[in-house]
Parts: C-alpha cells; sequence; structure tokens
C-alpha cells in the first residue's frame, strides 16, 4: 500500500540517495528506444491491410513499448544507490510489466485509429501516463530494503503523473512535425523526435516519481523470502527489453517492406484486373490444369448461354465444348470433335500462337477469338463481337455491288463475274454468252423532261430487265444508258437470242413518267465464244461490236457475233 508523507513533515533521518549518471543516461536510452519501437509499429498498425494485420502489429508493438518502458524503470532503480541493500518482490515485479503494455496497446490503438487527431493525442498522452505511473508505483512496492519504509511526498506524487501525460500527449503531437532532411526522410525524423519525447516522458516520471520517495529505517520491515538482488535482476530486465525492442524494430522494418511489397503487389493486381474489367472485349485467363481463373463481365454477356459456367473452376475442355456447340459452322473439313481436339492438343503443347480466327454463331452473330498460350502453362483468350463489323461490311460490299440508282450489279463487280464465268466455262467446257445494250431514244428524255425523269427511266428499264432475264443471268448498269447481261447457264446462241428478243420487246413498250409516256427501245449486241475462245477482253469487244452493228442498222434489233466476229442479224 502506498505511503504518503504529512504535508510539512521532517524528512531528515531519511537515507541519503544517489544517482550514477551513466545508468541515467541508459534508462532514458531504453525508454527511447522502445517507443521508437512502438510509434514505428503504430505506422504499420494504420497502413494494415486487414484486421488480423492490425492486431498482430498491435501486440508487437505494446509487447516492445511496455517491456521497454518497464525494463527502463528498473535500470533507473538500479542507477539508485541507498546504504542498505535492495531487493525485490518477484510477483509484483512481474505485475507491473502489466500495465505498460495494457497502457502501451490502448495508445497505439487509439495512435492508430481515425477521427479527430486531437483527441486522438490527448487520449493516447494520458494513457501512457496513467500506465507509466501505475507500472512505476507497483514496481516500487516490489521493492524490498532491510529495515525501511518508503513514503511519498504528495506534492511530488501528483507531479510524477502530471509530467507523465504532459510529456506523453508532447510526445503525440510531435507526429505533427515535419522535418524534411537530405538524408532521412520526414517521418523517420518526427518518429525519432516522438520517441526521445515519450523517453523523456518515462523518465521524468520515473525520477521525479522517486524524488518523492523517503526511505526510512524501520525495525519491523524485513526482507522478503522471494526477493531477488537488483543487480542481476536488473541487468536480465535490461537485456530482455532491449533485445525484444530491436528485435521489434527490425521486425518493423523487415514486415513494412512485406507490407510495402504487399500493397504494391495488390494495386498492381487490382490495377490489371480494372484494366480487364475495363475491355470491351471478352477476356478468359486458364491456368497450367486447364481451369478458368478469370473472366471479366463482357464474356457473361457475350455468351448468355454459358453465364452458369463461367466461373473460376470450370475446365476449359468443357467450356470448349459449350462454346462449339453455339457455332454455325467449323473450319473446311472439321467436324465438332475434331475442333475440340486440335484446341486441347494445342492448349497441352503450347500450341495456341494468337493467330486470330472467326467463329459464327447459330445465332448470326460473329465472334474474332484470339487465343495465346502462356510460357509457363495455361491460356489467354480475348474474344471480340465482330458482328456490327461484318454487317458493315457486308452493307459497303452490297454497295458497291450495286449500281446506286437502278440496284443493278455494279460495273465492278459484274467483271467479277465475267472473270469468275469464264474460269467456270472453260472448266465445264461451255460456251458463254453476253448482251450489251444501249438505249436508242434516251438523251431526248433527258433534255425534254429533266434529269429526274431520266433517272425514273432508268430504274424501269432495270425492272423490266431484270425480268426479262433469267434468275442465272447477271444484269448490271455498266454506265449511263448502257447495260449488260452475262448468261452462264443456257448461253447458245439460240438462247442469247431469245433473251436479247425478250429485252428489245419488254423495253419498246412506253415508259409513262410524270404523265408523259417515253418511248425508248434498245440495240442489243450478243457475244457468244465457245470455251476455248472464253476471254473477258474478246467477250467484251465482240458484244460491244455487234451492239454498234444494232445501232447502225437503225436500233431496236440486236446482233450476234461468236468468236470468229461472224454477224448474225435478227
Amino acid at each position: 500500500m502506498i505511503q504518503f508523507l504529512p504535508f510539512g513533515a521532517d524528512i531528515g533521518d531519511a537515507f541519503s540517495q544517489s544517482y550514477d549518471i551513466i545508468l541515467v543516461v541508459v534508462s532514458y536510452l531504453i525508454a527511447a528506444l522502445a517507443s521508437y519501437a512502438g510509434l514505428l509499429m503504430s505506422v504499420s498498425i494504420a497502413n494494415a491491410e486487414s484486421a488480423r494485420g492490425r492486431w498482430v502489429w498491435l501486440t508487437g508493438g505494446s509487447a516492445a513499448m511496455g517491456i521497454g518502458i518497464w525494463a527502463m524503470h528498473f535500470t533507473g532503480m538500479l542507477a539508485l544507490t541507498l546504504p542498505v541493500p535492495i531487493a525485490y518482490d518477484v510477483p509484483l515485479t512481474v505485475l507491473s510489466v502489466v500495465p505498460a503494455i495494457l497502457a502501451s496497446a490502448l495508445a497505439l490503438r487509439v495512435m492508430s485509429g481515425r477521427g479527430s487527431h486531437h483527441r486522438r493525442y490527448l487520449i493516447g498522452g494520458t494513457l501512457v501516463g496513467a500506465g507509466i505511473g501505475t507500472m512505476h508505483y507497483i514496481g516500487m512496492a516490489a521493492i524490498r530494503v532491510d529495515y525501511c519504509v518508503h513514503p511519498y511526498n504528495p506534492v511530488l506524487f501528483a507531479l510524477s503523473i502530471v509530467v507523465a501525460v504532459v510529456l506523453g500527449i508532447a510526445a503525440f503531437y510531435s507526429q505533427e512535425l515535419r522535418y524534411h532532411r537530405r538524408h532521412f526522410s520526414g517521418r523517420k525524423i518526427h518518429i525519432l523526435f516522438g520517441a526521445g519525447l515519450m523517453g523523456l516522458a518515462v523518465a521524468g516520471m520515473h525520477y521525479t516519481a522517486m524524488a518523492a520517495v523517503a526511505f526510512f529505517p524501520s525495525p519491523v520491515n524485513v526482507p522478503n523470502s522471494e526477493t531477488v538482488g537488483t543487480f542481476w535482476l536488473s541487468v536480465g530486465v535490461t537485456a530482455v527489453a532491449v533485445a525484444i525492442a530491436l528485435m521489434a524494430i527490425v521486425a518493423t522494418i523487415v514486415g513494412r517492406a512485406f507490407q510495402a511489397t504487399m500493397h504494391r503487389a495488390r494495386v498492381n493486381n487490382e490495377r490489371i484486373i480494372d484494366a480487364i474489367e475495363s475491355l470491351t472485349d471478352g477476356f478468359s485467363l486458364f491456368d497450367d490444369k486447364g481451369s478458368l481463373t478469370m473472366c471479366n463481365h463482357v464474356l457473361p454477356d457475350m455468351f448468355p448461354a454459358l453465364a452458369n459456367i463461367l466461373k473460376p473452376g470450370t475446365r476449359y475442355e468443357d467450356l470448349l465444348a459449350a462454346r462449339a456447340n453455339l457455332r454455325k459452322e467449323f473450319p473446311e473439313g472439321v467436324d465438332a470433335q475434331t475442333f475440340i481436339a486440335e484446341n486441347l492438343r494445342n492448349f497441352k503443347e503450347g500450341g495456341h500462337i494468337g493467330v486470330p480466327r472467326e467463329e459464327r454463331l447459330e445465332d448470326g452473330r460473329w465472334i474474332y477469338n484470339r487465343e495465346h498460350s502462356i510460357k509457363h502453362g495455361g491460356l489467354v483468350s480475348v474474344l471480340t463481337d465482330v458482328t456490327p463489323i461484318k454487317e458493315l461490311q457486308k452493307l459497303y460490299e452490297k454497295r458497291a455491288s450495286e449500281d446506286p440508282l437502278t440496284g443493278l450489279v455494279s460495273r465492278r463487280f459484274f467483271d467479277d463475274r465475267v472473270d469468275h464465268a469464264i474460269f467456270l466455262a472453260k472448266r465445264l467446257k461451255k460456251s458463254l454468252s453476253m448482251l450489251y445494250i444501249d438505249l436508242d431514244r434516251f438523251k431526248p428524255i433527258n433534255d425534254d423532261f429533266g434529269h429526274d425523269a431520266g433517272d425514273a427511266v432508268l430504274k424501269e428499264v432495270a425492272i423490266r430487265l431484270r425480268d426479262a432475264a433469267r434468275d442465272s443471268d447477271t444484269v448490271a448498269r455498266l454506265g449511263g444508258d448502257e447495260f449488260a447481261m452475262l448468261l452462264e447457264s443456257d448461253s447458245d446462241k439460240a438462247g442469247a437470242g431469245a433473251l436479247a428478243e425478250r429485252v428489245i420487246n419488254a423495253l419498246s413498250q412506253p415508259i409513262f413518267v410524270g404523265g408523259h409516256g417515253c418511248q425508248v427501245g434498245a440495240s442489243v449486241g450478243v457475244a457468244v465464244l465457245p470455251p476455248q475462245a472464253a476471254d473477258k477482253e474478246a467477250l467484251m469487244k465482240a458484244a460491244d461490236a455487234a451492239m454498234y452493228e444494232a445501232k447502225r442498222a437503225g436500233g431496236g434489233q440486236y446482233r450476234i457475233r461468236d468468236h470468229l466476229f461472224e454477224e448474225h442479224k435478227s
């Protein structure tokens, strides 16, 4: 139990006290070292990314800081010299470390928390001061001095607590300081400064409390049997405390480096995931065992039918088979089973080289697929829905193949059709025929009624030509009022002549535009070439020459020329 001196009491009979200045300095350095370890760990507590990590850092920091403060107390006691031997009660000595550790834990918890920093600093400093005071006076109660009592001066007793609290609060407020040096970061400097103030709080409280005590001789008080000498107790406690503090500092440095590495790895991983999720393409990643490890949100949207299996752990083989069921067709000469087996072999052998391939699905969509084997096993797949591109491409091809006014085949596409027809004619050994059609009285329509009327006439001509032609024939507008027909079946002279007659009859009928009846008519040149003489230039030349023969003969008729340019009139 703590005893106090009456106010104004005479302490002339008390034993004289002295201190070893070297041990006083050592005790302060121990307190500062322990405080430095604790404050370092407070930063790690605040930066921990999990509750478990925070508790680990809090436990280590509390133990290092509390034991260090406790060790400072006994080193300071070792510095005390009395004319009588000093010993310590072991249970009380061990018990005195508890408030130091608890106070350190509460202080570090408050220090690393969130909210108003003023509130945190005041609470943290007060807890540290109270813990130091409790630890000190429990430790003082463990003192066993032969035939001696040690009451306290109440004023100095209270002052020791005030010193501990005020300097503890000052130590926490030192965290607001920022000193920028060339070789040290501002954070290290202010932690060093805070540790110095915290050590000063511990030492200041200790030596103020020691000044408050007076040792008086007493014939009643005798040494307890469970005591240990001051020298070995202080040396042992100090050595353990310093070792713990140093290990805590090293552990903090290593742990924070590990924390920083893990943080960078987590941030980089999150960046990669965010980048993958931001893709407009479907993305999937398989490990070396063939299990799906991740896919972005686009993939289930792209394949709604596969949404239930597009989850981590799905086998590549199962996903491949499910996707095969969605395909409308496979590469030429390959069935579904062969396609799956080939892809599985490439997966096992690392044969996917990222070459893009197009997949047409049953629902009409087109998927552009790129699969690339990973160096250490596994596969990454990127899929793009190119259906809009395909539709746009089809539209452009249609526009390129059609005459914009009449909707007939364009000159460019007609040339391609002629090349293809010549190839088939030679292969099948069949003759090839073409009609070259030129309107007879088209210019007066433009002159008399305007170009809009002329365009209307051309559209009607196109309709009549399509009606006259067979499904296997290709009808094209070559430009202006010139048209052509390519016959790829029944293309002998008789068939070509019959088609020419239908064309002349169809175009000889009046065309009504804007209430006006327009009479046009047509001159038709027919070219018929046998397979051995099939040539685009010869075909066009023969048809053109035959058309001019019909034009010179007065129009409204046709002429046929074969490969010998023999003229056949009609």
